[in-house]
C-alpha cells in the first residue's frame, strides 16, 4: 500500500484490492490455488519484478521475496491437483483442503 502510496495511485489500489477480494468464494480459491501451482516458475519471475519494483519505491519486498522464495521451491512444471476436503464439522465455517498424489 506504502509503494501505491508513493506511486500516486493508492486511491485505484485500495479499490482493486477490494474488487480482487469481493466475493471470494471456493471455486476462487481452488483456481488460485491450482494456477498457482501450475505455473510456479512464472510466478517466481513475477514476485522478482515486484520485489524490483517497491525496492525503486524505497519500500523492503518482504512478501514479493517470501513469496518468490516459495514459488522457487516448486520444480517447474509441477502441477499438483488440489481438491476441497469435506468440510470439517468441528470447525463449521470452515474448510480443509489436501493435495492429490495423482498429478
Amino acid at each position: 500500500m506504502r509503494a501505491a502510496e508513493t506511486a500516486g495511485v493508492a486511491d485505484w489500489y485500495r479499490e482493486h484490492v477490494v474488487e480482487q477480494l469481493t466475493g471470494i468464494d471456493r471455486e476462487f480459491v481452488i483456481r488460485l490455488v491450482h494456477g498457482n501451482l501450475q505455473h510456479s516458475q512464472r510466478r517466481v519471475h513475477e514476485m522478482a519484478a515486484a520485489s524490483t519494483l517497491l525496492r525503486q519505491f524505497g519500500e523492503p519486498p518482504l512478501t514479493s521475496e517470501a513469496t518468490r522464495q516459495c514459488w522457487s521451491r516448486w520444480p517447474s512444471g509441477a502441477c499438483p491437483t488440489w481438491r476441497p476436503a469435506a468440510p470439517r464439522t468441528d470447525r463449521p465455517d470452515l474448510t480443509t483442503a489436501r493435495y492429490a498424489d495423482d498429478c
